[in-house]
């Protein structure tokens, strides 16, 4: 992130304000905070304006909220904009994913439901194919605009990680991609949670009209 904003901080450094800090969040992410000096509020928030729109222009789509939001707020948000609802199907995640969401949507009028499939250790079909099976029966089972399903690749190990399938199954459009996360079984989980919201999130993006 320092790398990709080092021409930025640079002119921070000669004009002196507003000033940039990072701030790690764990698996959430890292944090950019602006802090700008004004004769009041409002001009500040001008300057923190404007300093956000550079940085935005700058970073592209991994910026996917502002001061406290959760990736999981903010895709709830954007499928409510889009009216469209989700369905999940969780496997090695243990239902994480689920958990998650229905904190902040407990009414289940966005966020219909989620089930937790088995790991594919014994499995003698493609990762990728279980992946968009389970993404279309969810969708299905829990009469979702949306299926979206994680699973665990056979490559998976408690120690090291492995590769997670990813997939996203809705009325004409279908999306899947793979990713290779570390960690042990707890921290794996909430990495995979993160990158399938993350995955969400930039494909509502791109299928947005």
């Amino acid at each position: 992130m320092a790398e990709k904003l080092s021409d930025r901080i640079g002119e921070l450094d000669e004009i002196g304000n507003p000033t940039l800090a990072f701030q790690a969040s764990g698996i959430e992410g890292i944090k950019i905070r602006i802090t700008a000096k004004a004769a009041d509020e409002t001009a500040a928030h001008v300057i923190i304006s404007r300093e956000e729109g550079l940085l935005r222009d700058i970073l592209g789509d991994v910026v996917f909220g502002v001061d406290e939001e959760t990736m999981e707020k903010v895709v709830l948000n954007q499928l409510r904009r889009q009216r469209l609802t989700l369905a999940v199907a969780e496997g090695l995640t243990g239902g994480v994913l689920s958990a998650r969401l229905s904190e902040i949507d407990p009414g289940m009028a966005t966020f219909r439901g989620g089930s937790v499939t088995g790991e594919l250790k014994d499995s003698t079909l493609p990762g990728a194919e279980i992946a968009a099976e389970t993404a279309a029966q969810v969708r299905r089972e829990f009469a979702a605009d949306i299926g979206l399903a994680v699973t665990a690749a056979q490559n998976y190990d408690e120690q090291l990680g492995g590769t997670v399938f990813l997939d996203l199954a809705m009325s004409g459009a279908h999306c899947a991609t793979t990713t290779s996360l570390p960690g042990d079984r707890a921290r794996f989980r909430s990495y995979a949670v993160i990158n399938v919201l993350n995955f969400l999130r930039k494909t509502l993006n791109e299928l947005q009209p």
